[in-house]
């Protein structure tokens, strides 16, 4: 084979040499602030107005202590804390994650918070080691309304 046809062909394999390392998934910096936290409902908008029963203000005591933890395997668990407001209601709800982009999509079903889930996706405004802002369209009640919810890491 002629030398000027070999060096351009052996500098590709190279370079596609060095760019086949390991396959690992990169974890982005919002799944890395994200998991092995739990996280607590700090607000919950939709339209712009509070939504009492899913916020820490106006939240029933037997909720204020709930939480969501976020796992590295891209699964999540829904806590009902140390105080339960319903004891029919599983102590705890699992379903699984992921993050696309700037979506994070939460499927499973949060029976003590009605929200039968198939797949929630949830804007990503804003996620810091302690807090995230998520928003949302309303599809559940059918009304196409903007929302809002923010996170605090405990």
């Amino acid at each position: 084979m002629n030398k000027s046809r070999l060096l351009p062909l052996l500098f590709c394999l190279l370079t596609l040499a060095a760019s086949c390392g390991d396959d690992d998934e990169e974890v982005s910096q919002n799944e890395q602030r994200l998991v092995a936290k739990q996280w607590q409902l700090t607000t919950v908008t939709l339209a712009g107005g509070l939504i009492p029963g899913y916020s820490s203000e106006g939240a029933e005591p037997c909720q204020q202590n709930d939480f969501f933890e976020f796992r590295n395997d891209k699964t999540f668990i829904y806590d009902e804390g140390a105080t339960k407001c319903n004891d029919l209601v599983p102590q705890q709800t699992q379903g699984t994650w992921s993050i696309a982009g700037n979506i994070l999509r939460i499927s499973g079903e949060i029976e003590s918070l009605d929200l039968p889930l198939s797949d929630l996706d949830l804007t990503i405004k804003e996620i810091t080691n302690t807090s995230m802002t998520l928003t949302f369209t309303d599809t559940v009640l059918g009304t196409g309304a903007p929302g809002t919810v923010t996170m605090t890491a405990k």
